[in-house]
């Protein structure tokens, strides 16, 4: 016999999942700092030793070498007349300075013919020089001067070129390195002092976290869900590391490997084999003490682990000093606080209204009373452009009082560049103003300035047209927030099935000319083939038989597509016939007769007569950049799921269609594969929108370049923990200049004010926790520490602890699988041997139905009066289960019931995986049955999840 799992993976299988998952990953924190430690050695010396000679001499070499490249770059441009978009970006070819301020030289004379004015700042400020390598560039130079002497340049920099600040300029490819405070965390690991990280999400925290893996250390790596053990283990193993996966139904590295990486619930439940002795232990997105999901496993580990040091990282703490104290009066030695508080890009905010995405300045959420500094310094970032914005409306009201902070004013330098720090500076600067002003007489008019008419989340929105304005903006790839998991499907479905519509209705042939055009290809394919079998040439030919045959048959191809033309030609003219002769409106056929027109032409411009997709979706209703996805990827997909799942997954399922047109789901309730799949393609860019429930929020490094919150019917209320999360999702450091964050049909003031609060956890007693003292002696004196220093400050339950456990190891490995419940796992334990002797029968539907009931009453409905559980007695959900037995599907609209029904599957699962390694092979018979029932609610499950 062997355990019982939802879904299991080979090694090979996995293997390829983590290299996919990190095949875009690029940086390496260890050689960063260690190129950091070397930097600091040379500073250090007094002497320059022979080797430094000779190092500093290669490195001059290879300068002299990439100039010359660069060099014969320059030429590429030589005959450039037109500035094209995105043209600074060619700046990352060239390699040094000379070659990049050259081609920056060479941009900046076009934009000065060009009266491109936001260029020529942006230039201009870069190459600004005391001497020029030409008389040409010192010209130019002194042209460009007289005109950048008339206008008010450094204002047009946070206005016109907010993206373009530094660091937000990549073509400069600054030099990585590590910021201090990350130099401090490195340290602190190095030096065995444990640390607290308060960062915002993306700015390099889980960089720092592997750090010790790959640097050799024993590592024990615990993040909040299955998708970041995927990610994280797929980075620690690129960089080197040997890494151990811990998951809910299989592991994946070997036991003595240095990194073990899982979820809080999964690591707990591994926690006696795996034991008690790291190197330092990871407590990845520690805000997740406040998650009821998470919170008591975190908790517990800390605490069983107090011993080792840590790492602790979040990007979403609202007291970090309070959390800090409550480390270390756990682990009794003082905890290093590191705060980190920049920000590494822009942060737009739009509101869809009246089917538009409309621009939203922070000040539109304020009231006054929201003018205060404990609220407004930390909290509405701006960006430079809403900065400018504020400046001009102080202006407006306040005059002179105010010019001294104007832009030129704050910033006096003369040609000074400014930043994305400077910025900062200077949004900090008009938050103090806007504070100092807060009483006079014109605030409430300012305030009012900014308001937004909107309805604030009572109207639905249409869906297609939010997903395609956000595609029209360039705002993709765009994660999509629902917190409500069943409206994330009915999202999914909706906006799918609305795409197909659409798509029928503009291009109503499309699937039919498809479909013909790959008929006529695979018809003159055979018709070419049977000419090349009856070629023969003549006797007397002299020459390369070989040429003239290829001849041949290339000019039969070329005659082959000349006759399909004419074809196809006549086949679109009998579709415009039907169109203008249906009963259609007639703006619906005036749209379809163009679409289709313009549709033939750009086909018969570009005709190359080969293989084609039937089933491809109209680029048009693909909401992705690549454009929909091919049938070989579907195909794939489809057999990956049918591997994992055994269920065959259709063509035309709706999970499929939507991958098809650049759209997946993400949720707690989708199967893992799919999951895994979504998550996948999202990593590597393939899909244009994901749409997620509160699982994909939680530190996922994803490449979405905005992050959308969506309302949807009486789901628009978010919890302010997740929403901070899921806005951190918004933007890639050194990848994106600016992140999007956009509101639909949301409390969006509410959201935008939010404040974090300090950690506050949601305790759980656990009563049977000390066995796990049994099963491994090393958590003898560390067990106990779970009952104190409870995070709880609202409970006031009883603290109950059992220390008494039993002389049999399969019963205590029970105890410690069923810990979260309490008396009912005890009830199981007492009573497995007369469960055992009820079940010694065959199964069939009656013992199913019958071992469902008891369970379910027992861990489900906690209730442990023996006479109502050897009783008929039935309750909702043991009504539901056996519902669900009987009809062989999920029941419909019992929502709450389907969730407990998974975790039901846990307990059975966990049962068995538990009794069947029983030494004295006591429980053949209650394996069996739970075996059978157990594959029986598998079956129905994955037959049911929609993707069949």
């Amino acid at each position: 016999m062997s355990s019982l799992y939802f879904e299991n993976y080979t090694d090979e299988e996995l293997t390829t999942i983590f290299r996919d998952l990190a095949i875009n990953e690029k940086l390496d924190v260890k050689l960063l700092f260690e190129e950091y430690k070397k930097e600091l050695k040379q500073c250090q010396k007094k002497h320059e030793s022979k080797a430094d000679i000779i190092i500093k001499e290669n490195k001059l070499n290879k300068e002299k070498k990439l100039k010359e490249r660069d060099i014969e770059r320059l030429e590429y441009y030589d005959e450039l007349k037109e500035i094209p978009p995105k043209i600074l970006d060619d700046l990352a070819v060239f390699k040094t300075k000379f070659g990049k301020d050259k081609m920056k030289m060479k941009l900046l004379e076009l934009a000065y013919k060009k009266d491109d004015i936001p260029l020529i700042i942006d230039l201009y400020l870069q190459v600004l020089s005391k001497n020029y390598d030409t008389k040409h560039d010192t010209r130019l130079m002194e042209k460009v001067t007289k005109v950048m002497s008339k206008m008010d340049y450094k204002t047009m920099q946070f206005e016109k070129l907010s993206n373009s600040l530094s660091p937000l300029d990549f073509y400069n490819e600054y030099k990585k390195k590590l910021d201090d405070w990350q130099v401090k965390v490195l340290n602190n690991i190095d030096k065995g002092v444990s640390t607290l990280v308060c960062a915002p999400t993306s700015c390099g925290k889980t960089w720092l976290s592997i750090y010790p893996g790959i640097s050799g250390k024993k590592v024990l790596f615990i993040v909040p869900t299955m998708a970041l053990v995927y990610q994280v283990s797929s980075l620690f193993i690129k960089f080197g590391a040997e890494v151990l996966v811990i998951s809910p139904d299989f592991t994946f590295g070997k036991r003595d490997n240095n990194v073990i990486v899982g979820t809080p619930k999964d690591i707990e439940d591994k926690l006696p084999s795996l034991g008690i002795k790291y190197d330092i232990v990871i407590y990845d997105e520690i805000h997740n003490l406040v998650n009821k999901d998470f919170c008591n496993y975190y908790e517990r580990l800390i605490k069983v682990l107090k011993s080792n040091v840590f790492l602790a990282l979040s990007a979403t703490i609202g007291n970090p000093d309070k959390l800090k104290s409550w480390f270390d009066e756990i682990t009794n030695r003082n905890t290093d606080l590191v705060i980190y508080t920049t920000r590494f890009l822009n942060l737009q905010r739009h509101l869809f209204t009246n089917n538009k995405l409309n621009k939203l300045h922070p000040m539109s959420c304020l009231t006054k009373s929201d003018i205060n500094s404990k609220f407004l310094i930390k909290n509405l970032p701006m960006t430079p452009y809403d900065c400018v914005s504020l400046y001009k409306t102080l202006k407006e009201y306040y005059g002179e009082h105010v010019e001294d902070l104007s832009v030129p004013n704050v910033f006096k330098e003369d040609n000074k560049r400014l930043s994305l720090e400077d910025a900062r500076q200077y949004e900090t600067l008009l938050k103090q103003k806007l504070i100092e002003l807060k009483d006079s007489e014109n605030m409430e008019e300012i305030i009012k300035s900014y308001k937004i008419e909107d309805n604030e989340g009572d109207d639905d929105v249409n869906l297609y047209t939010l997903f395609k304005e956000i595609k029209n903006k360039n705002l993709i790839p765009c994660i999509v927030f629902q917190q409500n998991t069943e409206y994330c499907k009915e999202i999914f479905s909706n906006l799918v099935g609305y795409l197909e519509k659409l798509e029928q209705l503009n291009y109503p042939y499309h699937y039919e000319n498809l479909e013909f055009i790959e008929d006529n290809y695979i018809e003159s394919e055979k018709i070419l083939a049977a000419y090349k079998k009856d070629i023969k040439l003549p006797p007397d030919f002299q020459g390369n038989p070989q040429f003239a045959i290829e001849e041949k048959v290339k000019r039969k191809w070329a005659q082959l597509t000349l006759d399909f033309e004419q074809k196809y030609t006549k086949h679109i003219e009998r579709q415009l016939t039907l169109i203008s002769n249906s009963k259609q409106p007639d703006k619906v056929k005036k749209i379809q007769i163009k679409n289709l027109k313009k549709e033939y032409s750009n086909f018969i411009d570009n005709l190359v007569l080969k293989h084609t997709d039937i089933f491809e979706k109209h680029r048009e209703f693909c909401l992705n950049i690549t454009g929909p996805m091919t049938a070989n990827k579907i195909r794939d997909i489809r057999r990956s799921i049918k591997s994992k799942l055994g269920v065959k997954v259709s063509y035309t399922n709706v999970f499929m269609q939507g991958l098809k047109r650049g759209i997946g789901i993400y949720t707690t309730d989708m199967p893992p594969v799919y999951n895994m799949i979504v998550q996948s393609l999202a990593q590597n860019g393939n899909l244009g929108f994901v749409i997620a429930d509160v699982s994909l929020a939680l530190g996922i490094n994803m490449p979405f370049r905005s992050t959308c919150i969506l309302g949807y019917k009486d789901s628009r209320y978010f919890d302010l923990y997740n929403y901070l999360q899921m806005i951190g999702r918004s933007g890639r450091r050194g990848l994106d200049k600016e992140g999007h964050i956009i509101y639909g049909n949301v409390k969006w003031k509410e959201l935008m004010k939010g404040e974090l609060k300090e950690v506050v956890s949601f305790y759980k007693n656990i009563d049977n926790y000390n066995v796990i003292s049994d099963l491994n002696p090393e958590f003898t004196d560390f067990s106990n520490n779970v009952y104190n220093n409870i995070l709880d400050n609202k409970f006031s339950g009883e603290i109950k602890v059992n220390d008494t456990f039993y002389n049999d190891s399969t019963k205590n490995i029970l105890l410690w699988k069923l810990r979260e419940y309490n008396e009912c796992s005890r009830f199981l334990v007492d009573n497995l041997f007369n469960i055992e002797m009820n079940y010694r029968k065959n199964i069939n539907n009656d013992t199913k139905v019958e071992l469902a009931r008891y369970l379910g009453l027992l861990f489900i409905s906690g209730i442990t009066d023996k006479s109502l559980l050897d009783s008929d007695y039935k309750n909702d959900f043991t009504n539901y289960i056996i519902s669900v037995l009987h009809k062989k599907k999920i029941i419909n609209g019992q929502y709450q019931n389907f969730r407990k029904l998974k975790e039901f599957m846990i307990i059975i699962k966990n049962i068995y995986n538990v009794i069947i390694y029983d030494q004295n092979k006591y429980y053949q018979f209650l394996a069996e049955h739970l075996e059978g029932l157990f594959n029986t609610y598998k079956s129905i499950l994955f037959n049911s999840n929609g993707l069949n």
